[in-house]
């Protein structure tokens, strides 16, 4: 009896056996259809495999099952079995071919910018991560993630947070805890020193998440640990769902003893703060699941045709040329009044007819203060660049150095690192912090101008001060 009841169950579903198997096609179509639209998935079960060799082999199998649908179809006798096999054949195309539109447009032309990008990477460049698989060994490079204080002088470890490769198709990501209505703050050190002039370095934000505020930034010092000594850094808050690229010009940001971190090795550091949504807790740590950031082609580079901050934002704005016949509202700071006076120059300029001459008398202890409001123009969310002249006849045991700053009426200063001033013009480059400024707030640019070794009595001349922005 049971041997019978197997047999009629069998041959109930003899009649049904080219759906079935259809249906089974379909069924594995769809999964690998799936696999290829969505990059996370694509990425767990790719085994380390690169975007494109996932492409194909998954293409492949669609191809397969599709070609098992087509033998199905022709095979099938009846007009309704031929009916439902179309459909299912159908179905099977219809994913295949989103699933190729899918790879092409987040994998294929994505790979085609990143090739068309690396043919522009400057013959100069001294160093890179670019993340290009198979390239584990330049991802561990940045495995060593932690996680930091307000004030980044306390660090933790965070391991396991890597994702190589990246679900977001390039580069390296990290999975980062998100806390409601508060900062988190995390970093990644490269592992060597690398010393250049200019470091440039390409980062993401997840779109879509719960977070209120985010900032990235991109940093260099001259120790290991990066506690105490000289440090440098450009910070940005960046749009989510795109890439952005942060420049630091090292050539410009100087140490204590007034000589440019370009001019020995430094440790490069990456930097992620994310603010999480208040009142979004989902889970007894107060924690909001995680937000994927990325990181790619990391370039180091040195010598002579290496990209300024000027020269790849293109002109600035000239805030203050001194070319209309007055001080153009520069004025000095209240307590410094006894020992500097401001007057319109010709005797020296950077570039037109005038400059502004600063006489003053500047020693380690007592330094002069020379600043503006700008009206009308927008915050520094970019470079700031002033041009300085000391005369040759300055005592050579005088060190000068000079420095841009910047605060508002709220109270927040922010300053450059000073550099030390040659005979002749110099040039002053900062790149000022945008995350600390308010759209429409009113700021003040301001030089400070100061001495070591000596006295220095005697003029500075500015001129052509300008603003880079974003």
């Amino acid at each position: 009896m049971e041997k019978r009841d197997r047999t009629t169950r069998s041959g109930a579903l003899r009649p049904y056996r080219q759906e079935i198997l259809a249906g089974v096609a379909v069924a594995i179509s769809l999964i690998c259809g799936f696999i290829q639209v969505i990059p996370a998935v694509r990425a767990f079960v790719g085994l380390g495999l690169s975007s494109e060799v996932q492409a194909v082999g998954f293409g492949l199998l669609l191809l397969v099952f599709d070609g098992a649908m087509i033998a199905i179809n022709l095979q099938t006798g009846s007009p309704r079995r031929r009916g439902v096999s179309l459909v299912l054949l159908c179905v099977g195309t219809a994913v295949y071919l989103a699933a190729l539109a899918t790879t092409a447009v987040t994998v294929w032309v994505p790979a085609a910018v990143v090739r068309a990008a690396d043919a522009a990477v400057p013959a100069n460049a001294v160093g890179r991560s670019d993340f290009r698989p198979p390239a584990p060994a330049s991802a561990l490079d940045w495995k060593g993630l932690f996680a930091s204080n307000e004030d980044w002088t306390a660090r933790q470890a965070v391991p396991d947070r890597l994702l190589f490769p990246s679900p977001l198709n390039r580069g390296i990501a990290y999975r980062l805890d998100v806390t409601p209505g508060d900062w988190r703050r995390y970093g990644a050190q490269y592992r060597a020193p690398v010393q250049a002039d200019v470091v440039t370095a390409q980062f993401y934000l997840q779109a879509g998440t719960p977070i209120s505020d985010s900032w990235v930034g991109l940093g260099a010092c001259d120790r290991a640990d990066c506690r105490g000594g000289s440090s440098a850094g450009s910070y940005a808050s960046i749009p989510a769902g795109q890439w952005t690229q942060l420049t630091l010009d090292l050539r410009h940001q100087y140490g204590e003893s007034g000589r440019p971190l370009s001019a020995g090795p430094v440790y490069t550091q990456v930097f992620y703060a994310i603010k999480g949504v208040a009142g979004t807790v989902t889970s007894t740590a107060s924690t909001v699941s995680s937000v994927l950031v990325g990181l790619d082609d990391v370039v180091w580079t040195a010598g002579a045709g290496v990209e300024t901050v000027r020269e790849q934002r293109g002109p600035g704005e000239v805030l203050y040329d001194f070319e209309s016949g007055d001080v153009q509202g520069w004025r000095l700071d209240a307590a410094r009044l006894q020992t500097t006076t401001l007057e319109l120059s010709a005797e020296q300029v950077y570039r037109g007819r005038g400059a502004l001459k600063v006489t003053t008398e500047v020693t380690k202890e007592w330094y002069a203060m020379v600043q503006a409001a700008p009206r009308g123009a927008p915050p520094p969310r970019g470079a700031w660049v002033a041009h300085l002249y000391v005369p040759p006849d300055a005592s050579p045991e005088v060190r000068v150095w000079a420095k841009l700053y910047t605060y508002d009426a709220m109270g927040l200063w922010l300053a450059a690192n000073p550099k030390t001033l040659q005979r002749g013009w110099n040039t002053l480059v900062w790149d000022a912090p945008p995350a600390q400024w308010t759209v429409g707030r009113a700021i003040v640019i301001g030089l400070q101008i100061g001495a070591e070794g000596g006295a220095y009595r005697g003029p500075v001349y500015v001129d052509d001060v300008q603003l880079f922005g974003e």
